[in-house]
C-alpha cells in the first residue's frame, strides 16, 4: 500500500539542549544535548539574575555560556531551537515549538503562555555590552499550545520523509514537543495533582502543581504541560546506561557458554532477582554516572561499583544496587 496522506503529524524528541542556526538553516555548532554538563557558570548567573532556577541543560544556559566564552558562531546566529523544533522546521518551514519544550528553552509566563517578557529584558540588559546583531526574542521559536495547528508538511518536508515522492504536502502538524511532554500525555498525567516518572538514559519525575512553588530550588526545574500548566520537574542525567552495561556482561557470560538469551528474558530475570535482595543492597553500592550529573554537582561521569569488605558479591545481591534506582522509582 502506498501512503499519500495521513490525518496529522507530530514531532517528539529529547527536550532541552541547543541547536544554533544561521539564516540559511546551517547548524553552526554541534548539537548540545541535555547531557552536556558544560554550562555551570551560565546556569548559576542566570538563576541569580532571574531569581528563577535555570538548569544547566536549558537552551538559554547553553546560549549564555557561549556568550561568556565569546564563541564565534554568535555573530551569525539567527535561530535557536531544540531537536524537536529543528525537525519540525525542516518538515514544515515553520519556526514553532510546543510550550512544554519551550519551557526547557526559556522560562514561561503562566498567564501569557509565552516566554517571560521581564526575563527576556533582563537577559538583553545582561549581554548588551556584547553588541550582538540579534535580540533573544527573535532567536526563539514561536510558542504553541497542544491542540493548535503549528504548520503543514511542505513539499520539501515530504521529500525528506518519503524519497519515493508519494507522500503529499499539506498534512497538518501539531506543535513539536519534548519527550517529557510526550510522556505526560501518554500516561494521562497532564492535570493538576497528577504526575509521572520517566526512566531511560536519564530519569525524571514530572508533577503538575496545584500551587506555585514558594521559593527557588536548584533541584527542581519549572516547566509546563503541553497545554501550559506549571510542572515541577526533578531530573537526573544518569539512569539505565550503567544497568545496560552490567546486563551486557551477563549476556556475554551466557554466550561464552554457548547459550543465547533474549534481552527481555535477561532483564526480567535479573530485575526479579533484585526484588529478592536485602533492602540495603547487601553492603554494595553502584554509582552509575556515565556523564556529569548536575543535580549532585559532578562535572564528569565515572561509573563505580563499590562494597564493604564483608559484602557477598552474589547474583542476588549484586543485582540490587545496580537496579536500585529503577526499583525505588
Amino acid at each position: 500500500m502506498t501512503i499519500q496522506t495521513i490525518g496529522s503529524i507530530g514531532v517528539s524528541a529529547m527536550m532541552h539542549g541547543y541547536v544554533a542556526c544561521d539564516h540559511t538553516g546551517e547548524v553552526l555548532v554541534p548539537f548540545r544535548t541535555w547531557r552536556n554538563a558544560t554550562t555551570i557558570e551560565a546556569s548559576q548567573k542566570l538563576t541569580d539574575v532571574f531569581q528563577f532556577h535555570i538548569p544547566e541543560r536549558w537552551s538559554i544556559a547553553h546560549l549564555y555560556q557561549a556568550v561568556l566564552e565569546d564563541e564565534k558562531h554568535l555573530s551569525r546566529l539567527e535561530y535557536m531551537t531544540t531537536l524537536s523544533g529543528y525537525i519540525h522546521w525542516l518538515l514544515t518551514g515553520k519556526q514553532a515549538i510546543g510550550i512544554g519544550d519551550a519551557s526547557g528553552m526559556f522560562p514561561i509566563d503562566e498567564q501569557t503562555k509565552d516566554y517571560n517578557e521581564e526575563m527576556l529584558q533582563q537577559f538583553e540588559a545582561l549581554i548588551a555590552e556584547k553588541g550582538y546583531p540579534w535580540k533573544l526574542r527573535h532567536l526563539l521559536p514561536r510558542v504553541y499550545l497542544a491542540g493548535e495547528e503549528a504548520g503543514v508538511l511542505t513539499a520539501a518536508g515530504a521529500a525528506i520523509l518519503d524519497q519515493g515522492k508519494h507522500l503529499q504536502p499539506g498534512i497538518p502538524f501539531c506543535p513539536p514537543e519534548g519527550d517529557a511532554g510526550t510522556g505526560m500525555v501518554a500516561t494521562n498525567s497532564v492535570e493538576r495533582r497528577t504526575g509521572n516518572i520517566s526512566v531511560g538514559t536519564s530519569v525524571f519525575a514530572m508533577i503538575v502543581l496545584e500551587q506555585d512553588l514558594k521559593g527557588v530550588y536548584p533541584e527542581v526545574d519549572m516547566v509546563t504541560t503541553p497545554d501550559g500548566l506549571p510542572v515541577a520537574m526533578v531530573h537526573a542525567n544518569n539512569c539505565t546506561s550503567d544497568l545496560n552495561a552490567w546486563m551486557n556482561i551477563f549476556r556475554e557470560a551466557f554466550e561464552a557458554l554457548g547459550l543465547q538469551v533474549e534481552s527481555e528474558r535477561l532483564y526480567e530475570s535479573l530485575l526479579q532477582q533484585a526484588l529478592e535482595a536485602d533492602r540495603d543492597g547487601g553492603g554494595l553500592l553502584s554509582y552509575g554516572y556515565y556523564s556529569g550529573e548536575n543535580i549532585t554537582r559532578l562535572p564528569e561521569g565515572r561509573p563505580l561499583f563499590s562494597g564493604l569488605l564483608k559484602a557477598a558479591l552474589t547474583l542476588l545481591i549484586s543485582c540490587a544496587p545496580i537496579c536500585s534506582l529503577l526499583l525505588v522509582l
